[in-house]
């Protein structure tokens, strides 16, 4: 026969875990629940980067027609006739930057002679000498609205 003290011990720990697992089962509830919402916040967090990503999108540089490059290779492109055409052209350096896909720094520095303008932007001034005001404000027109 077994001893009552054995009896009682084991007893004493089935009626224990039952006691503990009534506590934590509103626990457990909470978690689930919490990793639910951890969930639904990570999604609704992918949705708006996308969104964010959407919205800081660069903004769409105007199409130009591309020019032979051994055209825009030949062409005399010195800073003083860069800066003469922005003027023919009645621009100003961040308009002609954004006609051009470059920074309004960087038109700054072509016109001041630092630095010159790589072959695809030298093609696209080519084409700017052949436009006119209206063309170009067109194209201007286009990437703004």
């Amino acid at each position: 026969m077994p001893d009552i003290a054995q009896v009682l011990k084991i007893e004493m720990r089935r009626l224990g875990r039952s006691e503990v697992l009534k506590e934590f089962q509103p626990l457990r509830d909470e978690v689930l629940e919490l990793k639910e919402q951890l969930r639904d916040q990570r999604k609704r967090m992918g949705q708006l980067e996308k969104q964010l990503k959407q919205v800081r999108s660069p903004a769409p540089v105007p199409k130009l027609k591309a020019v032979g490059e051994e055209s825009a290779g030949k062409a005399r492109l010195g800073a003083a006739s860069i800066k003469r055409h922005r003027l023919r052209l009645k621009l100003s350096q961040r308009e002609l930057g954004v006609l051009l896909g470059v920074s309004t720094q960087t038109v700054v520095q072509w016109e001041a002679g630092r630095s010159a303008p790589r072959a695809q932007h030298r093609a696209k001034l080519v084409q700017l000498r052949h436009l006119s005001r209206k063309e170009v404000k067109g194209l201007l027109g286009e990437v703004s609205g």
